[in-house]
């Protein structure tokens, strides 16, 4: 029952039009059962071979996303971690590209998910300058770009600082 001074207390219904109703049934899912599938495994038809779908770090993405505007923590959290997973391994598809818009498009500054992107950004950033999304989105994008500098600055800090043993390696 649906009460209190909402709009959803007199029509009896919650309107989410801004979200996909697989993503919704997603957080649904996971205030039921704790858990979510975010359809990372896909198999071609007619085969037996699983394959991790690159799809599943936008749904990822967009799960986190709606946690995060309908304060769900826990979602957030798993969210984050299941997107983690996959970065780790398919980091190079293209779908990451669609993933890191909408980390920048779906979050503030500062945003843990945000940070975690950056980083792994920096972590290949020889790699992904060589790929035209990439370069595109520094250009285009230059809050985008002032987050990747000073990811590589931090890290080059701490770099420097541990190899001369100084006071800044210690640096969260």
């Amino acid at each position: 029952m649906i009460d209190g001074g909402f709009k959803e207390a007199h029509s009896g219904a919650i309107d989410l039009p801004a979200d996909k109703p697989d993503i919704v049934e997603m957080m649904l899912r996971f205030l039921y059962q704790g858990d979510y599938d975010d359809l990372r495994y896909s198999t071609a038809p007619g085969e037996d071979l699983v394959e991790l779908n690159a799809d599943a770090l936008v749904v990822n993405v967009e799960v986190y996303v709606i946690a995060d505007r309908n304060n769900i923590p826990a979602l957030k959290v798993l969210a984050r971690h299941k997107y983690a997973e996959l970065v780790a391994e398919i980091w190079q598809a293209d779908t990451f590209m669609d993933s890191v818009d909408m980390v920048f498009q779906g979050t503030l500054p500062g945003d843990s998910l945000r940070k975690f992107v950056i980083e792994t950004l920096v972590l290949h950033i020889f790699a992904l300058s060589r790929k035209d999304w990439f370069v595109a989105m520094l250009e285009g994008q230059g809050d985008f770009a002032v987050e990747v500098l000073r990811g590589i600055l931090e890290l080059g800090i701490r770099v420097w600082a541990g190899a001369y043993g100084g006071e800044l390696a210690k640096t969260p």
